[in-house]
């Protein structure tokens, strides 16, 4: 591991990114993988695992938000597909994807026109996906925009409709409205499926539901592995830089949230809400120290939280804390903090910030 200034840092294992794609590969079969990497790739590092995955052959497409996010992938040397999920505004910057081989959403019959337009102004063809609302109520066609948009760039000579999609809202908490979904998703596309591929599943509807893995799915969380049968593929650490003893009756960080009921040891780690390690973990948090759980005591501050480790016999300056991720037997997940804050797991890797190092191990 590289010398880091500040001991805090996020490790990605990509032997197990690696593992969890295979095992969606192979549980998809003949249906190909979109593999997830917006918002940083959930806070793992959006080129480095785009361009690991690439090389190991271990996805056929990836999923970005955003055309920036697109952008800056074929800027560092992304060639596979990539689909953005998100939708185009101002219209205007349907130019982009032709600049930079992306795949847009089709979501209005506007943006249909205003990407046709686009493109025999430039000379050019371009495929989409066409994005269908069925129960999500964020973005997406109705069944009547649908049929109209098909039946309008049937006719264009410029742009091909090579799939429909369609996002799951609750699949992996509500399977009669997952079912729903899937029903009217069906039902919506059927008069079209020899024409175009159909994908609908994300991870929890890989595995939920087998009738949604239709020609692709697209998989972030299963990938990233924390779902049940995957490897985790983030740990965030840090090590102790000061240890003090707190006497009894004495208060603890910022606002006197907590006090010490009892003579106490106290270890200092140099991470705190400005990595990402929410506030709202105060006094409700643990780290794991020599396989053993710490609990978080105090506010947690933007730099710095404290940990209670009056009960472990041997502990020094510069010994590891384990924020997220395995130490001997125990192991902390995103989804077990995000129990603490009253969030998801999804919240909890996407937020790891910028200035903590990722350091990639294969």
């Amino acid at each position: 591991m590289r010398d880091l200034f500040r001991p805090t840092w996020a490790e990605i294992d990509l032997k197990a990114l690696s593992f969890n794609l295979k095992k969606l590969k192979s549980i998809l079969k003949k249906s190909r993988l979109m593999f997830v990497v917006k918002a940083n790739a959930y806070g793992h590092g959006i080129e480095a695992v785009s361009l690991y995955a690439q090389e190991k052959k271990l996805c056929d497409w990836l999923g970005v938000s955003s055309i920036e996010e697109g952008i800056f992938l074929r800027e560092k040397g992304v060639k596979i597909p990539i689909l953005v999920l998100g939708s185009v505004y101002p219209l205007k910057n349907f130019k982009a994807f032709f600049e930079y081989s992306l795949t847009p959403t089709v979501s209005s019959l506007l943006g249909a026109k205003e990407l046709c337009k686009t493109a025999k102004s430039l000379g050019k063809e371009i495929s989409c996906h066409i994005k269908i609302e069925t129960g999500m109520n964020r973005v997406g066609v109705s069944r009547e925009s649908f049929k109209s948009i098909m039946s309008f760039l049937e006719k264009n000579p410029y742009v091909k409709v090579e799939a429909a999609y369609s996002h799951f809202s609750s699949a992996d908490s509500d399977k009669e409205y997952s079912l729903k979904q899937i029903k009217l998703f069906e039902k919506i596309t059927a008069p079209y499926k020899d024409k175009i591929k159909r994908h609908m599943a994300n991870s929890a509807g890989v595995l939920n539901f087998p009738q949604a893995r239709l020609d692709m799915a697209r998989c972030g969380w299963a990938a990233y592995g924390y779902l049940k049968g995957f490897k985790p593929v983030m740990s965030l650490k840090t090590k102790i830089v000061f240890i003090k003893t707190v006497k009894k009756g004495s208060f603890i960080s910022y606002n006197k949230t907590y006090k010490a009921a009892k003579n106490m040891r106290v270890a200092t780690l140099p991470v705190g809400y400005g990595d990402g390690y929410l506030r709202s973990f105060s006094n409700k948090g643990h780290v794991l120290i020599s396989g053993k759980k710490c609990k978080v005591i105090g506010n947690v501050t933007m730099d710095m939280i404290m940990a209670d480790i009056s009960g472990l016999k041997k502990v020094s300056v510069g010994d590891e804390a384990v924020l997220m991720g395995k130490s001997l037997k125990e192991y902390l997940g995103p989804n077990d903090l995000a129990l603490w804050g009253d969030t998801i797991g999804y919240e909890i890797t996407t937020l790891i910030m910028s200035r903590v190092p990722r350091i990639y191990k294969k």
